[in-house]
């Protein structure tokens, strides 16, 4: 978290000492103008920064909220038909049969967690590629 508000700190200097070489270059009629502008542009250019890292962190949370709630409903449902004799646990062979409906949701969680570690990494090179260019 620290590292993120570092970069958005770097960023916001050098998007100041643009804006300022940029305004005394072209418009040194006021210099006292020129800072103002540049605080406020700065400020700005920051403050819209924050608000795109916030949304990127609850993104991501979000995600991994709904998989993680899917798991605990499913497992819990599974729970309560095996304690409840309900279908397919009405056999003698329930156990196994829990067993089996269990690893099968943990494997499906699994599962959701790859692949969107893959199309996270996607992205990513995706970007990367986008930057090369």
């Amino acid at each position: 978290m620290e590292k993120k508000f570092l970069r958005l700190f770097v960023l916001g200097g050098a998007a100041f000492v643009f804006f300022f070489v940029y305004n005394l270059c072209f418009d040194s009629s006021n210099q006292w103008m020129a800072w103002l502008e540049n605080g406020v542009i700065t400020l700005l250019m920051l403050f819209i920064s924050s608000i795109i890292s916030k949304w990127v962190d609850i993104k991501k949370y979000q995600e991994t909220w709904a998989r993680h709630s899917w798991h605990l409903h499913s497992m819990n449902t599974e729970m309560v038909r095996f304690i409840s004799d309900l279908e397919p646990y009405h056999r003698l062979d329930k156990k196994r049969v829990f067993v089996d409906k269990i690893l099968e949701i943990w494997d499906k969680n699994q599962e959701k967690f790859v692949h969107n570690m893959e199309d996270k990494e996607k992205e990513l090179m995706d970007i990367a590629k986008y930057l090369k260019e």
